[in-house]
Parts: structure tokens; C-alpha cells; sequence
């Protein structure tokens, strides 16, 4: 970063700047607007809308109902009526034509007093002392200085962050990489238009040849380019941006870490409650956090959503004022960033973001001195800010039904019996409205049917969910119970001879971290992988590699031998046994859970034995297997090769090494 003290000439003045002026910014330029403040809004494209409109996801995924958006997105339905296609989510009617939706986002920013500068990219701020001043924008081929009392940074790269020198990190913390991006199309589908994509690997932005090629490939394959076009399938619209599900991680006053939320510690003053399932597709699981583990691979609880409540905090650039960090890029953890994402939320964060920078400027107050009381009440007036939205988790299922072959015996008996009562009063016969997604699972993505799933607390509730062949919402309500109290139970029933009662509560124990369960797992390791008969999730993971995980954690020296020989015979004598699902659906995909899960809990094993016999053998033959030129695992999720990020995770826990950052121009005010 440079960083040059001038005194600048404004070219010209507005309360409030929005950059970018995607799902975010579009929402935050027009209630600025709306509530009284001179606005301009800057945007990189010829229009509003960003990846809800640009971007072909037209369609609404979980998130939390109410506020302003509400209203615009009935402005665009109303419009469309009899002149335009309608999107293909018939189940939900939440679907939106980006051309529709982009058209009224900029008819009611323009009505509201906006000034928008399309095609136009920041290159430059002014800052006085610690705080945002105004930007330096590149429009048209002129440079442009604005003086702004306020700026909300809805760029979805963290832009102006960055550029003021904001701290900011991208990815995990194990290898600082990020969710997999997507590339989309619009396409008409009989008497629908919908958008379709594809997911295309990771955000390379540090190797520009490799991003290049992977948007090229996705370009020139199907979903986005197929062999052939009818009347029936014509695509219509290329996605003008990628689909980035993650963006670079503002470090804010208050940051939200899928751990803290899990742990209890939450904030007291949240701004809205956002809502989905805790998802970043990535495969490499192996490599995230403890906390996202423990969800979405050792509990398999993919089928559960958590509400999360955003305060004013998560949006304050540690250290600075006059400005906001809104959209993905607020302080959340690559972890919680995959809950804090979905559009309907994104959209409450424009809205909140926009009633804070109103209350800065009229009370002349740093931004963390805004009346917080006042803040949420006019919020909660348009309804982004309701109670009622903070489910803690909740079921992403619709109401569980009786159809053979698909029942749900994940769900308390009491949540299933209070969701088929809700069915029965509006008169309706689930089966017929029921429309199921992957491996038999009905989704309920609009949250009309969304409820808070109870834990379960009784001993009996638990092992009867644990005697069947799902027992992941068992593991998830067994964390939360005090172990002197539970695992003289779970040894019980480990004990007990009844499977899979008793491979399920020896696995409960290596996730409550019993030293116990080591030798327990290890044993198990050498039994074929048990199958569930039903399918009732879209993600399948095997039994044997959570043992494997669990090892790990318990650092069992004396599994080293086992899992040296996953890593070296490429997981074979496991693949035989196992059948290909909706989420792993070649024997790469298989492979690559069970050799990276091996690989990430021999190291941890080594680490743990440092400088002993056992973390030179394993240190040896990780290395020499990492050596090895035959190894390949092309994962169906992106057609990605993923052999050198297992020999870069080897090779770099024995050598680690940093990475550089770019520059950036920033001007001090005299």
C-alpha cells in the first residue's frame, strides 16, 4: 500500500457511497435513499443486481423472510405478469427474472434520489486519521474524487477494505483456500427461465492461468454449453459474474466464527437473523475446522440449518470509521461464511448497513456510537430485524411424511408429529405436495415449514436414534450433554452386541474425545464399512472415515501402521464395499475423503509423537508417497485433480512457508 498526505479537491459530495451495488449494495443504496440521505452508487457493470440478477441465480435458497426486499421483490412480480417468463421454483414462487429484478432495483433507486455511475471501479481513498473520506473512482476514462461522510462496502471482494489497509484474510486456516466459485447460464426450460450452473473448483486468484482455464472449461461444457439446443432448452443468458461464495474476510469488532455460535457465545444485538445450512461443497473436508467437522462430517447434520444473528459489529473494519463492510465480505470466519451468504440475507445486510450510516450522519457520531435501541427498532418497523427468525437449528426438510422407503429417522418423533399436524390443518395431504430432492430428501427452502429441532436430552430418545443407520442428530444432541453424565451410557451400549447401536456410541465416544475409544475405533477399522439400507441425505460418509478422523484427534499412535496403509494403497480395500451416491459419485470421491482424512490425522499423530520413532516413520513415508507420480484423484465436483493439494498440505507442515500480497494507493488528508 502507498500512502501520500495531500490536500485533495473534491469533485463532488454525497452522505453516503455504495460500492458495488450487487444483492448487498443495491439494498443499501436505496434504503440510504429512502431515508433521506444524498446517495451515489458505484458499480463495476451496466446494472443492479450483482449475482441475483448478472449472476443467473434467480432463485431464493433458504435465508430469512422480511424487510425491504420483501417489497421490491413484489414490485417485480407484479410487473412481470404477462410480460415476462417466470422461473422454474413453482414450489416456492420465490424465483425472480434477473432482467426484471435488475430493472426495478434501479426504477426504485432512481425514484429514491440515487445517483448511479455504472462501469465505474474505485482505484484510490482519502483518509482522515483512521477514517474514510472518500474515494477515487475511474469512470469513463477520468478520475473522479468523491468526499463521502460515509462509505459501505458492498464490492464482494472487500475492495475498499483492502484498500484503506483494513486487515483481512482469505480462506481456512489451514491453507488459507476458499469455496469452490460457479459459472452460470440462463436458459429457457419449457415455459420457464431459469439459471443453471456448475460449481468449477477454487478461486485460484493468485494464479490467473489456472482461474483462466477453469472458466473457460465451465464455459464450454454443459450445463453452460450443451450439445445441443431446442425449443424446449435455448439458453438465453450468460452469467456476466462468477458465482463466488466466499469473499475475503474483513477483520471487524465483532467477528462471528462458526465456534463461538456453537459454543453459545452469540451476540446480544443482532441487526437481522440469517439462515441456511452450514455448506462450503468443499471435498477436501480433512482439511477445515474442528467445528465444521464435527457438523457436517462427523454428525452429518447437512440436513439441519442454523440462524445466526449478524450485529452492527460484524460490519466495523477494525480500527476505522466511516465505513462498513456489508455483504461477504463482513466479519465472518471462512466457516460461518457459508451460513451468512444466502440472498434473502444479504439483502437485510444492505437494508440494516444503510439504517446505521443514516443514524451516523444524523446524530454526526462515530459509526459505533450510533444509538443501537434505534437502530433495531427501525429495523425491526420493516421487518429485517424479527425474533421470530432466530430458529437456533432447524430442519431444512419439509414436514416428514410416511412414504415407503424414505422415512426420517433422523427427526425427534416429536418435531415429526408437530410437522404433519401443521399439513393436516391447512387441509393438505403431504404426500401430494411433497417434491423431493436428492436421495428422497424434500427440501424446504422457502422456510415456510421451518421449525427448531429440539435436541435430544433423554436417554432413550438417544438411543433410539442411535440404534438406527442415522444417527448424526443423536451425535449433535450427545455434544451438548455433559459427558460424566453420558458416556458411562454410551460405554453401555458400545458394549451391547446390537448394531448399529453399538459401532454408533463407540463412534459418539471418539467424538466426545474419550481416550478410550481409540482402541475401540481402531478395531473397527478392520471390519468391512457397514451400508445404510436407505439413503436419507444427500451426503454419505462412510463410518470408517470418521473413525479415521477420530484417531486423529485422539492422536492413536498405534493406528499409524492402518492409516500409513489408506494413504499408500490409495484407500482400495475400502472402496470395494462402498456404493456411489449424489454427493460421492465416482470411487475418486471416495478415495480422496478417506487418503485426506489419513493424511490430515497422521500428522496430527506425528506432531503429537514429535521427535519419537513413530513421527519419523510416518513423516518418511508421507513424504516419499508425496513424491510419488501415479497418484491421481480427479473428484466429480469440478472435474478437479486433487493430488497436489495433498502433497502441498504434506510437504508444507514439514516447510512452511508465507505468501505476499499485492499494493494498493491510499491518499492522508492534510
Amino acid at each position: 500500500m502507498q500512502l501520500y498526505t495531500i490536500t485533495p479537491d473534491f469533485d463532488c459530495e454525497y452522505d453516503v457511497i455504495v460500492a458495488g451495488l450487487g444483492t448487498t449494495g443495491s439494498m443499501a443504496a436505496i434504503c440510504a435513499a429512502e431515508n433521506g440521505l444524498s446517495v451515489l452508487g458505484i458499480e463495476r457493470l451496466t446494472g443492479m443486481g450483482g449475482t441475483g440478477t448478472y449472476g443467473c441465480v434467480w432463485d431464493y435458497y433458504f435465508g430469512s423472510p422480511g424487510g425491504r426486499f420483501e417489497s421490491v421483490n413484489d414490485e417485480c412480480r407484479e410487473y412481470a405478469k404477462g410480460r415476462f417468463l417466470t422461473t422454474n421454483r413453482k414450489n416456492d414462487g420465490e424465483g425472480l427474472s434477473g432482467t426484471v429484478k435488475s430493472y426495478i432495483l434501479e426504477r426504485t433507486a432512481m425514484n429514491a434520489g440515487c445517483t448511479l455511475w455504472y462501469e465505474t471501479v474505485v482505484t484510490g481513498a482519502y483518509m482522515e486519521g483512521n477514517s474514510l473520506a472518500g474515494l477515487v473512482c475511474l469512470k469513463k476514462g477520468r478520475l473522479i474524487s468523491v468526499r463521502a461522510k460515509m462509505t459501505i462496502d458492498c464490492t464482494g471482494e472487500a475492495a475498499i477494505c483492502r484498500i484503506i489497509g483494513a486487515e483481512s484474510f482469505e480462506g481456512r486456516t489451514s491453507d488459507n483456500l476458499g469455496q469452490q466459485f460457479s459459472k452460470a447460464v440462463g436458459i429457457i426450460s419449457g415455459d420457464f427461465i431459469r439459471g443453471v450452473w456448475k460449481h468449477c473448483g477454487r478461486m485460484e486468484k493468485h494464479d490467473a492461468e489456472t482461474l483462466s482455464r477453469r472458466i473457460i472449461k465451465a464455459a464450454s461444457e454443459p450445463p453452460c454449453l450443451l450439445d445441443h439446443y431446442s425449443g424446449e432448452n435455448r439458453a438465453v443468458y450468460e452469467g456476466a459474474i462468477l458465482g463466488l461464495r466466499e469473499a475475503p474476510h474483513v477483520i471487524t469488532d465483532e467477528y462471528l466464527t462458526l465456534e463461538d455460535h456453537f459454543s453459545g457465545r452469540k451476540t446480544d444485538s443482532p441487526l437481522f437473523y440469517a439462515f441456511s445450512q452450514v455448506d462450503n461443497v468443499n471435498r477436501d473436508i480433512a482439511f477445515e475446522s474442528r467445528a465444521y467437522q464435527d457438523w457436517h462430517f462427523i454428525c452429518s447434520m447437512y440436513c439441519y440449518g442454523i440462524s445466526v444473528g449478524v450485529p452492527l459489529g460484524a460490519m466495523i473494519p477494525k480500527g476505522y470509521d466511516g465505513l462498513l463492510a456489508a455483504g461477504k465480505s463482513m466479519g465472518t470466519d471462512h466457516d460461518m461464511a457459508s451460513c451468512v451468504r444466502m440472498k434473502k440475507d444479504l439483502e437485510k445486510c444492505g437494508e440494516a448497513a444503510a439504517a446505521a450510516a443514516y443514524l451516523k450522519i444524523r446524530d454526526d457520531v462515530h459509526i459505533r456510537d450510533v444509538p443501537m435501541d434505534e437502530l433495531r427498532a427501525m429495523l425491526g418497523k420493516s421487518g429485517c430485524l424479527d425474533k421470530s427468525n432466530d430458529y437456533g437449528i432447524a430442519d431444512l426438510r419439509k414436514p416428514a411424511v410416511s412414504i415407503p422407503g424414505q422415512e426420517h429417522t433422523q427427526m425427534p418423533e416429536q418435531v415429526m408429529s408437530q410437522r404433519q399436524d401443521r399439513y393436516q390443518e391447512k387441509g393438505q395431504d403431504p404426500r401430494l405436495s411433497l417434491k423431493t430432492s436428492r436421495a428422497g430428501m424434500p427440501w424446504d427452502r422457502t422456510g415456510e415449514y421451518r421449525e427448531s429441532a429440539i435436541l435430544l436430552t433423554d436417554p432413550e430418545d438417544i438411543k433410539s436414534v442411535l440404534s438406527s443407520d442415522y444417527p448424526g442428530f443423536a451425535y449433535w444432541s450427545i455434544k451438548n450433554i455433559p459427558a460424566d453424565i453420558i458416556v458411562p451410557t454410551l460405554f453401555e451400549w458400545s458394549r451391547c452386541g446390537t448394531e448399529p447401536l453399538s459401532s454408533n456410541s463407540k463412534i459418539a465416544l471418539g467424538l466426545l474425545g474419550v481416550p478410550e475409544a481409540a482402541a475401540l475405533l481402531r478395531e473397527m477399522l478392520f471390519t468391512p464399512p457397514r451400508i445404510p439400507a436407505v439413503h436419507d441425505r444427500p451426503i454419505y460418509y462412510p463410518d470408517h472415515a470418521r473413525m479415521i478422523c477420530l484417531l486423529g484427534r485422539l492422536r492413536d499412535k498405534y493406528s499409524a501402521e492402518i492409516l500409513l496403509d489408506i494413504v499408500e494403497t490409495c484407500a482400495s480395500k475400502y472402496l470395494e464395499h462402498l456404493e456411489t451416491d449424489s454427493y460421492y459419485s465416482t470411487k475418486d470421491d471416495f478415495a480422496f475423503l478417506f487418503v485426506s482424512t489419513a493424511i490430515v490425522s497422521l500428522t496430527e499423530i506425528a506432531k503429537a509423537e514429535a521427535n519419537s520413532r513413530t513421527s519419523g516413520i510416518i513423516s518418511s513415508r508421507l513424504l516419499a508417497w508425496a513424491a510419488r507420480d501415479d497418484i491421481s484423484f480427479v473428484i466429480s465436483m469440478g472435474k478437479v485433480e486433487m493430488s497436489p493439494v495433498l502433497k502441498t498440505y504434506i510437504i508444507k507442515n514439514l516447510h512452511p512457508d508465507s505468501v505476499s500480497t499485492g499494493k494498493s494507493t491510499l491518499f492522508q488528508l492534510q
